[in-house]
């Protein structure tokens, strides 16, 4: 069912991507075949995995899995049902985390439902096509087009993700998987022993609670964990035994790797070098270029586009220490494993007191990868690269758990040695757990606590402006991170600078014009012709923005709004 959904999400995704282009925009009618035709699609791709078990076969999991599993599932269900809801007048959401980012998204999405032209166009900087790897979000937008509810369908592709990731974590580490994802953290949380009150204290650090800070708020990266780790899988299995993985898994396992840029290009990067290391470790390069050949149409292709055939590689530089500043980096990956770290000197004595050479060539390649990323950033944001250190962070707890005694070594121990090692590994979950329970738990805050993303008045003056108005518009508007336009799906010409500067956008320029037409510049109509703008936004985000000053344009151009709140003008 995991990878059935796995494959229905990516050709959903391509399959829409190719309609809009041929049709030059979605619409209901498009958004249910594009749905419909990847169900048989799906279905014949994920036929050939049954027998790998990839997925959460629940008559196999232990008591700790159980409890492991239930906890998440718990804590995933309350951040999805509080996504995005509506209370007292607004639009809230759970997560603090959530409230740049969620808005995004939801523009994303409205944008593609409303039928607007494709290739898209960033909507928070309308000078450029959107470059971002958004196909989650056109997958969403599929749903939105039908109708489905924005709430519902941001719970049902959150939850199946959840349940995807769970799955995809304990086929490749087991419950140290699922733990280190979940439940990582430092000593930080262990502070809860001294002052007895449940709060994030690993949200100060960088290394912070993962589900909370990359899963609910990335949403490419919901899609990239379970896929990801799919292929990881695939690899791995086939050159350890290569009878066993039909040449079928493989080449459809290629279009996951492939479509992975689509979905969250940093993934997609980290696990290319990942799949070479490891089959250059265990020299076996017949089953990656099975992968391959279906990769590389789609990666590539996705790559070149995001990147802007690597026009944006301009943004990669060297930073010693990651985010550690003028901190001893020793001290300060101390500081933010804290456990965990003792966890992995742990398993390098063993791999080489046992001399598992090849395990230990995995393990050194790993935290190699752990190092380059360290060093070498990704994004002009530093913190970023944690997209790409978990990746070998993965990595490295599939080889710790290796070093664990399998359920089929154990099922030939005596009961009292079982219990033992059982008592064993809860003791160690319990330990390198418990900083990431706390934040979890901490998490789950009273709902009248959850912080506001929209006034929900403003959203419907916004609906009353934009009556009649293409999906094609363009609008010159407050660069706010939460402006109604973004719940309507509107291509701003300039939206929240934060998102353009973290995506590689140099913005200035156009905010300074901008500046100048909402300060009265005598010259706005030039400005409004250079920016590309069809309408100008003046609202409550746009007097908080810019004060109410008397702006030539308001009375020189038609305004078509039907509500006194906004006015919206037309540049004719």
């Amino acid at each position: 069912m995991i990878v059935f959904g796995l494959f229905h999400m990516l050709f959903s995704a391509l399959f829409a991507l190719l309609v809009g282009l041929l049709y030059g925009g979605l619409s209901g009618p498009a958004a249910l075949v594009c749905l419909l035709g990847a169900i048989p699609a799906a279905h014949v791709v994920g036929r050939p995995f049954a027998p790998l078990n990839f997925g959460l076969a629940t008559q196999q999991l232990r008591t700790l899995e159980w409890l492991l599993l239930l906890f998440v599932l718990y804590i995933g269900l309350r951040h999805f049902v509080w996504l995005f809801y509506y209370a007292e007048n607004t639009f809230r959401t759970l997560s603090v985390n959530n409230l740049g980012d969620l808005s995004l998204h939801i523009n994303y999405i409205r944008q593609f439902a409303s039928g607007a032209a494709f290739p898209p166009v960033n909507p928070e900087f309308a000078s450029e096509a959107l470059y971002y790897p958004y196909a989650l979000d056109l997958y969403n937008g599929l749903w939105e087009a039908l109708g489905v509810p924005l709430e519902a369908h941001l719970f049902l592709v959150g939850m199946f993700l959840l349940l995807a990731s769970l799955g995809a974590l304990r086929h490749w580490a087991g419950w140290l998987g699922m733990a280190g994802f979940f439940l990582n953290g430092s000593w930080a949380g262990w502070e809860i022993l001294q002052s007895g009150e449940w709060q994030d204290y690993q949200a100060p650090l960088a290394w912070k609670n993962f589900f909370l800070s990359l899963f609910v708020t990335q949403r490419g990266m919901m899609f990239a964990i379970p896929a990801g780790l799919l292929t990881l899988a695939v690899l791995s299995c086939a050159v350890r035994e290569p009878a066993r993985i039909p040449r079928a898994v493989l080449l459809y396992t290629g279009l996951l790797w492939g479509g992975l840029a689509f979905f969250h290009l940093h993934s997609f990067m980290a696990i290319s070098l990942m799949l070479a290391g490891i089959a250059a470790i265990h020299r076996q390069w017949r089953p990656l270029l099975s992968l391959f050949w279906t990769a590389f149409p789609l990666g590539s292709l996705f790559v070149l586009y995001s990147t802007q055939f690597l026009q944006k590689a301009g943004v990669i530089r060297l930073q010693w220490g990651w985010l550690a500043g003028e901190q001893n980096v020793a001290a300060f990956w101390w500081q933010n494993l804290g456990p965990w770290l003792l966890l992995l000197g742990g398993v390098l004595v063993f791999l080489s007191v046992r001399r598992q050479w090849r395990s230990l060539a995995l393990f050194a390649f790993y935290l190699a990868l752990f190092g380059v990323f360290s060093v070498v950033m990704l994004a002009p944001w530093d913190w970023d690269n944690i997209k790409v250190l978990i990746w070998p962070w993965f990595g490295l707890l599939g080889v710790a758990w290796h070093c664990l005694p399998t359920q089929e070594e154990q099922a030939r121990w005596r009961q009292s040695l079982r219990l033992g090692v059982g008592t064993g590994s809860a003791l160690l979950l319990a330990v390198l757990g418990l900083s990431g329970t706390v934040s979890l738990v901490s998490s789950l805050s009273p709902q009248q606590d959850a912080v506001t993303v929209y006034q929900a008045r403003e959203l419907w003056d916004m609906e009353g402006a934009l009556k009649n108005v293409s999906p094609d518009a363009v609008f010159i508007a407050a660069p706010s991170y939460n402006h109604p336009l973004t719940y309507w799906g509107g291509v701003r010409v300039l939206g929240y600078e934060g998102h353009t500067w973290s995506h590689g956008i140099d913005s200035a320029e156009v905010s300074a014009l901008q500046a100048r037409l909402y300060a009265g510049d005598a010259d706005w109509r030039q400005i409004a012709t250079t920016l590309g703008a069809t309408h100008i936004v003046w609202g409550p985000h746009e007097r908080q923005q810019y004060g109410d000053v008397a702006q030539p344009w308001r009375r020189e151009l038609r305004n078509m709004s039907a509500v006194t709140e906004v006015e919206l003008y037309v540049l004719e």
